[in-house]
């Protein structure tokens, strides 16, 4: 089906201008059922395993080898595209105009396989969020994280590679010498007669024809012409593909920002520190814990002294002078009290004018 349909496009027969007619059966009778040719292009590419992309630019490549084969065969032909060439372009290079003008045709097939890798990743990452749903955000696991976060940076710089030839592609759809190929869509098949007529010679005139009608068909202006609209058509499909990529992207790009969130999230240790304050001090100043077993010591050696041991005797101390400023507070109460009670009794013996008498005693 795909070399018929190149074959009918390249000779002008099928066009995108019009529909195409393509038989159909049902109920055991012929019917013609009228088809755009785009349709047509999607079932044959669906059913040859190839991107409409790829078809297009394989009909396109198919008029650029029959036009230059028509070059090479007919003189008629040769000298009126030659001298259109020449008067519009200043340029008498008739290879050129048939040049395949794409430098790197975007490849489907690996950019299906890389989305296949993208779908890996992506189910990848979904099951970590729901691992972290169900534990309510605990268990966060750093490798993992960044195995993902690598695997995301991978699948976005695929995803720009394949975005960046679809770029450099969109403008190289166009045949060279696009305004002398949309000419020649106006000249019919009289264009390439008329210098015919001018020799009187029946001979010549015979030869001519059957030379034309040999290497020129009669619906060459149709050929001209699909080579103006195959383009446009391979730009749909292109703006296609890259708004499928920017979507793919774009969601790549969120799960990048969730991961860049999880990585500043996580502490640099996975196991919160158990030491005090004191003990910190105490490493700073050169005090290490000792790593040696106090078992293997022998009587007479002392253990060495650790940083948390020292904490605990400056703790206790500290705790012990806690306890002796909180016993000085209570005789300070006692005696305050005591005091209080003096001057009580001082306000009562003044109160009577002096009428009681004090004995004192000195020995």
């Amino acid at each position: 089906m795909i070399r018929e349909l190149i074959e009918k496009i390249a000779s002008g027969e099928w066009s995108p201008r019009r529909p195409i007619e393509v038989p159909m059966y049902e109920g055991g009778s012929q019917q013609i059922r009228m088809v755009p040719l785009e349709s047509q292009v999607r079932l044959a590419s669906h059913q040859g395993g190839i991107h409409p992309l790829k078809l297009y630019h394989m009909i396109q490549r198919k008029i650029y080898e029959d036009m230059l084969d028509r070059v090479d065969r007919s003189r008629i032909f040769k000298a009126k595209v030659f001298s259109i060439l020449c008067d519009w372009e200043g340029e008498c290079q008739l290879v050129e105009m048939f040049d395949d003008p794409i430098d790197e045709e975007f490849d489907y097939d690996q950019y299906k396989n890389d989305r296949d890798l993208i779908a890996s990743y992506q189910k990848n990452m979904n099951r970590y969020e729901e691992e972290l749903e169900s534990n309510a955000g605990q268990g966060v696991d750093r490798k993992r994280i960044n195995d993902l976060q690598s695997e995301c940076d991978g699948c976005m710089h695929k995803l720009n590679d394949h975005r960046e030839i679809l770029l450099g592609n969109l403008n190289q759809y166009d045949p060279n010498y696009m305004d002398v190929w949309t000419h020649m869509a106006t000249k019919g098949d009289s264009y390439y007669r008329d210098d015919i007529q001018k020799n009187p010679d029946p001979k010549y005139q015979a030869f001519a024809n059957k030379q034309i009608d040999r290497v020129i068909p009669r619906n060459i202006q149709d050929v001209f012409l699909n080579a103006t609209l195959i383009p446009i058509l391979m730009k749909q499909e292109n703006r296609m593909l890259l708004k499928s990529i920017n979507e793919l992207y774009a969601s790549l790009q969120e799960d990048a920002a969730k991961l860049k969130y999880l990585i500043r999230q996580i502490p640099e240790s996975d196991e919160p520190s158990q030491k005090s304050l004191i003990e910190s001090i105490f490493e700073g100043l050169g005090f290490e814990e000792s790593k040696s077993d106090e078992s293997t010591l022998s009587d007479e050696e002392d253990p060495p002294t650790s940083a948390s041991k020292i904490a605990e005797q400056v703790k206790s101390i500290v705790e012990d002078s806690d306890d002796e400023d909180d016993a000085e507070d209570e005789e300070d109460d006692e005696d305050a009290d005591d005091e209080d009670e003096d001057d009580s009794d001082e306000e009562k013996t003044s109160q009577k004018g002096g009428l009681e008498t004090h004995v004192l005693t000195f020995f």
